[in-house]
Protein backbone atom coordinates (compact mmCIF):
# COMPACT_ATOMS: atom_id res chain seq x y z
CA UNK A 1 0.00 0.00 0.00
CA UNK A 2 2.63 2.18 0.96
CA UNK A 3 4.72 1.57 -2.14
CA UNK A 4 1.03 1.94 -4.28
CA UNK A 5 0.98 5.71 -2.68
CA UNK A 6 4.23 6.59 -3.38
CA UNK A 7 4.51 5.68 -7.27
CA UNK A 8 0.45 7.34 -7.23
CA UNK A 9 2.60 10.81 -6.02
CA UNK A 10 5.15 10.42 -7.80
CA UNK A 11 3.56 9.87 -10.88
CA UNK A 12 1.37 13.94 -10.18
CA UNK A 13 4.86 15.09 -9.77
CA UNK A 14 5.98 13.55 -13.20
CA UNK A 15 2.50 15.34 -14.81
CA UNK A 16 3.72 18.20 -13.12
CA UNK A 17 6.70 18.67 -14.62
CA UNK A 18 5.82 17.89 -17.55
CA UNK A 19 2.97 20.67 -17.68
CA UNK A 20 4.86 23.12 -16.27
CA UNK A 21 8.48 22.83 -17.95
CA UNK A 22 10.28 25.44 -19.62
CA UNK A 23 13.11 24.17 -20.54
CA UNK A 24 14.17 24.37 -24.47
CA UNK A 25 14.63 20.81 -26.15
CA UNK A 26 15.79 20.68 -29.04
CA UNK A 27 19.50 18.95 -30.64
CA UNK A 28 22.72 20.48 -31.13
CA UNK A 29 25.29 18.91 -33.78
CA UNK A 30 26.30 15.53 -31.34
CA UNK A 31 30.02 16.72 -32.18
CA UNK A 32 29.85 20.41 -30.68
CA UNK A 33 27.75 18.22 -28.11
CA UNK A 34 30.12 18.86 -24.47
CA UNK A 35 28.26 17.52 -21.32
CA UNK A 36 26.28 14.86 -21.68
CA UNK A 37 24.06 12.34 -19.11
CA UNK A 38 23.64 8.73 -18.69
CA UNK A 39 20.57 7.04 -16.26
CA UNK A 40 20.76 3.50 -16.40
CA UNK A 41 19.81 0.59 -14.86
CA UNK A 42 22.00 -0.63 -12.27
CA UNK A 43 20.31 -3.93 -12.23
CA UNK A 44 22.20 -4.92 -15.35
CA UNK A 45 24.95 -7.31 -15.24
CA UNK A 46 27.26 -9.35 -17.46
CA UNK A 47 27.13 -8.56 -21.04
CA UNK A 48 24.86 -5.47 -20.62
CA UNK A 49 26.63 -4.01 -18.01
CA UNK A 50 29.57 -3.96 -20.44
CA UNK A 51 27.55 -2.37 -22.74
CA UNK A 52 27.15 0.27 -20.39
CA UNK A 53 30.91 0.10 -19.34
CA UNK A 54 31.68 0.28 -23.06
CA UNK A 55 29.17 3.42 -23.67
CA UNK A 56 30.44 5.23 -21.02
CA UNK A 57 34.07 5.13 -22.10
CA UNK A 58 33.46 5.73 -25.79
CA UNK A 59 31.78 9.25 -24.68
CA UNK A 60 34.86 9.86 -22.72
CA UNK A 61 37.31 8.84 -25.82
CA UNK A 62 35.28 11.56 -28.07
CA UNK A 63 36.25 14.17 -25.25
CA UNK A 64 32.69 14.17 -23.63
CA UNK A 65 32.31 15.58 -20.04
CA UNK A 66 29.77 12.68 -18.46
CA UNK A 67 27.61 12.34 -15.95
CA UNK A 68 25.80 9.40 -14.22
CA UNK A 69 23.07 8.55 -12.63
CA UNK A 70 21.46 4.92 -11.07
CA UNK A 71 18.96 3.97 -8.55
CA UNK A 72 19.85 0.96 -6.22
CA UNK A 73 17.09 -0.75 -4.68
CA UNK A 74 19.65 -2.28 -1.85
CA UNK A 75 23.02 -1.93 -1.79
CA UNK A 76 25.32 -4.36 -3.68
CA UNK A 77 28.46 -4.47 -5.55
CA UNK A 78 28.34 -2.48 -9.04
CA UNK A 79 29.43 -4.35 -12.26
CA UNK A 80 30.28 -0.79 -13.56
CA UNK A 81 33.79 0.36 -13.85
CA UNK A 82 33.01 3.86 -14.12
CA UNK A 83 32.02 6.46 -11.61
CA UNK A 84 28.22 7.53 -11.32
CA UNK A 85 25.74 8.58 -8.29
CA UNK A 86 23.01 6.63 -7.40
CA UNK A 87 19.70 7.19 -5.67
CA UNK A 88 18.37 4.14 -3.13
CA UNK A 89 14.46 3.98 -2.03
CA UNK A 90 15.42 5.98 1.09
CA UNK A 91 15.30 9.27 -1.33
CA UNK A 92 11.93 8.70 -2.41
CA UNK A 93 9.49 10.25 0.25
CA UNK A 94 5.89 9.35 0.85
CA UNK A 95 4.90 11.91 -1.33
CA UNK A 96 7.03 10.76 -4.31
CA UNK A 97 9.48 13.74 -3.87
CA UNK A 98 13.63 12.52 -4.79
CA UNK A 99 14.91 14.39 -1.72
CA UNK A 100 18.60 13.85 -2.34
CA UNK A 101 21.20 16.35 -3.93
CA UNK A 102 22.55 13.86 -6.53
CA UNK A 103 19.47 13.71 -8.07
CA UNK A 104 18.71 17.56 -8.22
CA UNK A 105 22.44 18.03 -9.60
CA UNK A 106 21.53 15.45 -12.26
CA UNK A 107 18.34 17.20 -12.76
CA UNK A 108 19.81 20.71 -12.98
CA UNK A 109 22.65 19.49 -15.32
CA UNK A 110 22.46 21.29 -18.69
CA UNK A 111 23.03 17.93 -20.70
CA UNK A 112 23.23 18.60 -24.30
CA UNK A 113 22.31 14.90 -24.65
CA UNK A 114 20.99 12.83 -21.92
CA UNK A 115 20.56 8.95 -22.60
CA UNK A 116 18.14 6.68 -20.28
CA UNK A 117 18.83 2.96 -20.79
CA UNK A 118 16.40 1.18 -19.31
CA UNK A 119 14.31 -1.90 -20.43
CA UNK A 120 11.26 -0.88 -18.50
CA UNK A 121 9.02 1.96 -17.09
CA UNK A 122 10.51 3.25 -13.77
CA UNK A 123 8.56 6.48 -12.20
CA UNK A 124 11.81 7.87 -10.50
CA UNK A 125 13.57 7.81 -13.94
CA UNK A 126 10.90 9.47 -15.45
CA UNK A 127 10.51 11.90 -12.65
CA UNK A 128 14.37 13.26 -13.59
CA UNK A 129 13.80 12.77 -17.11
CA UNK A 130 10.59 15.41 -16.80
CA UNK A 131 12.45 17.60 -14.45
CA UNK A 132 15.71 17.27 -16.75
CA UNK A 133 17.23 20.75 -17.91
CA UNK A 134 18.81 18.92 -20.67
CA UNK A 135 18.35 19.79 -24.10
CA UNK A 136 17.77 16.52 -25.91
CA UNK A 137 16.88 13.02 -24.31
CA UNK A 138 17.38 9.73 -25.54
CA UNK A 139 15.55 6.62 -24.86
CA UNK A 140 14.33 3.42 -25.45
CA UNK A 141 10.70 3.29 -26.90
CA UNK A 142 7.44 3.28 -24.83
CA UNK A 143 4.40 4.73 -26.53
CA UNK A 144 3.06 6.32 -23.16
CA UNK A 145 6.34 8.13 -22.47
CA UNK A 146 6.85 10.36 -26.13
CA UNK A 147 6.62 13.20 -24.02
CA UNK A 148 9.63 12.29 -21.87
CA UNK A 149 12.07 11.60 -25.17
CA UNK A 150 13.49 13.40 -28.26
CA UNK A 151 14.56 10.38 -30.03
CA UNK A 152 13.49 7.26 -28.72
CA UNK A 153 15.09 3.82 -30.23
CA UNK A 154 12.42 0.88 -30.76
CA UNK A 155 14.50 -2.18 -30.28
CA UNK A 156 13.67 -5.60 -32.32
CA UNK A 157 12.43 -7.92 -29.97
CA UNK A 158 14.93 -10.18 -28.59
CA UNK A 159 17.88 -7.06 -29.86
CA UNK A 160 20.64 -7.07 -26.65
CA UNK A 161 20.87 -4.08 -25.13
CA UNK A 162 24.85 -3.57 -26.79
CA UNK A 163 22.85 -2.96 -30.23
CA UNK A 164 20.32 -0.63 -28.75
CA UNK A 165 23.26 1.90 -27.50
CA UNK A 166 24.81 1.27 -30.06
CA UNK A 167 21.57 2.54 -32.23
CA UNK A 168 21.30 5.60 -29.87
CA UNK A 169 25.12 6.59 -30.44
CA UNK A 170 24.96 5.88 -34.37
CA UNK A 171 21.18 8.20 -34.34
CA UNK A 172 22.70 10.62 -31.72
CA UNK A 173 25.92 11.24 -34.20
CA UNK A 174 24.13 11.41 -37.21
CA UNK A 175 22.12 14.90 -36.00
CA UNK A 176 23.62 17.92 -37.96
CA UNK A 177 24.06 21.06 -36.67
CA UNK A 178 20.54 22.24 -37.46
CA UNK A 179 19.19 19.41 -35.49
CA UNK A 180 17.97 17.33 -37.81
CA UNK A 181 19.12 13.41 -38.00
CA UNK A 182 21.50 12.94 -41.40
CA UNK A 183 20.83 10.19 -43.46
CA UNK A 184 24.16 9.40 -44.12
CA UNK A 185 26.19 7.53 -41.36
CA UNK A 186 29.21 9.26 -39.69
Amino acid sequence: MVNKLKNYFLLLRVQKALRDSVVSRGAIGFGRAKNIGILFDANFEGKDAQAINMFYKRLRDEGKNVKSLTYFPQERSSPFDFKFDFFTSKDLTMLGDLKTEVVDRFVNTDFDYLYCINSVSFLPFDYILAQSKARFRVGVYQEEKSELFELMINPLEGQDLASIIDQMFSFSRRISENGEISKATQ
